[in-house]
């Protein structure tokens, strides 16, 4: 019993120094996070320091107007390639999700046009209008050739039969995914099968 004893004082006593320990390590934990927020303030006071500095010197040589309108400048600059970029990005993801390989480039320069009417100063569209310009890309005959799926040969696509009647040869899985009238044109193009 007084084995147990003992030994439930030893656990209280290694609890008791661990506490301690922690304890501890928080106080240090909390001195270094307070030095760092210290040494933020006088980093951002320097900074702050040094552009007032700058501004009077502008001033005084009497060039802050200049200054002032350069700064203008390459902000306006900025914010246009910002624009630019994402009028590129949203016409990328969209002329992939529509086309493939050289037909999703293709399509990403009459997309990146629309977007970028459409779009805000900052280069923004809501959902409604990128679902509106994606509609009009999928739906308008215009660009039918240049979509996912249109250029397989078979099944009735736009664009099948100039495919079909270009290729001298076709082997016969490919032959007979094409219409009676497809395959008709084919052979009528001087196309051969091969096995």
């Amino acid at each position: 019993m007084s084995e147990q004893i003992e030994a439930v004082e030893e656990v209280a006593i290694d609890y008791k120094a661990l506490y301690e320990e922690a304890i501890e390590k928080t106080k240090n934990f909390d001195a270094v996070v307070a030095k760092k927020d210290e040494l933020l303030k006088e980093t951002k006071a320097a900074k702050e320091a040094k552009r007032l500095a700058e501004e009077e010197r502008a001033k005084a040589a009497g060039e802050y107007e200049k200054l002032y309108k350069e700064t203008e400048e390459a902000l306006r600059q900025e914010r246009a390639l910002v624009r630019q970029e994402k009028v590129e990005n949203y016409a990328a993801r969209l002329a992939y999700e529509l086309a493939e390989g050289d037909n999703a480039e293709i399509l990403q320069d009459f997309i990146a046009r629309k977007i970028a009417a459409a779009a805000d100063e900052r280069g923004a569209l809501d959902k409604n209008q990128l679902q509106a310009i994606k509609e009009e890309f999928e739906k308008g005959a215009k660009f039918k050739a240049l979509l996912k799926g249109i250029k397989s040969v078979g099944g009735g696509a736009v664009g099948n039969l100039q495919r079909a009647s270009n290729q001298a040869t076709m082997n016969r899985q490919d032959f007979e995914a094409l219409s009676q009238t497809e395959r008709g044109k084919f052979f009528k193009s001087g196309g051969k099968l091969v096995d």
